[in-house]
């Protein structure tokens, strides 16, 4: 008979209050968040950015574990043992940029995820299947919003659009059916 508690584990995390310094986590391969506790998991191509006083200082695009818990937390390895835990509830801004690009074999889709904190700021690049789960995780975890209420739209890049006040839109609807009863 095992004792009890020997298969349940708890760890405790620390916030990461800058991207300067990783702080220590359990290691990658001998811990993992609950399945139960899991929005997302996977190895996604991520950079994160410290803000300095004068310069920005910036990690390899590399594909790293990431852990999106489903209180909010954001566990980003860059080593087996060190890594970042950030609230995505904290971020300031949330971004994210979707495209297509092709390859002489193969079509891909691309989306780049982008967290702004007040400290730095963490940017994913997702391709493919990725894309929809790691975008809709993250976006309920930001904003807290349920997962039917969320709606990407993609836009093709095109010419502008001249887009004109409501007002100004009015008269000339007001004009047109003016010019049409005069006939």
């Amino acid at each position: 008979m095992q004792p009890k508690g020997r298969n349940s584990r708890s760890e405790v995390f620390y916030i990461s209050k800058s991207f300067k310094k990783a702080v220590t986590l359990p290691p990658a391969r001998a811990w993992r968040v609950k399945e139960t506790d899991v929005a997302a998991r996977g190895y996604v191509l991520c950079i994160t950015k410290s803000k300095g006083l004068f310069f920005d200082k910036m990690t390899n695009l590399e594909p790293r574990l990431l852990t999106l818990t489903r209180s909010g937390l954001l566990i980003i390895y860059n080593k087996e043992d060190k890594g970042y835990v950030v609230d995505v509830k904290d971020a300031k801004v949330m971004t994210t940029k979707t495209d297509h690009f092709r390859t002489k074999q193969q079509s891909y889709r691309r989306c780049t995820l982008k967290l702004k904190f007040k400290y730095g700021s963490v940017s994913m690049i997702m391709f493919n299947e990725e894309i929809p789960a790691w975008r809709t995780a993250i976006a309920t975890a930001h904003d807290g919003l349920l997962r039917t209420r969320l709606h990407f739209i993609g836009i093709h890049r095109g010419p502008p659009l001249a887009m004109q006040r409501l007002d100004k839109t009015l008269k000339n609807l007001e004009e047109a059916g003016a010019s049409t009863d005069e006939r």
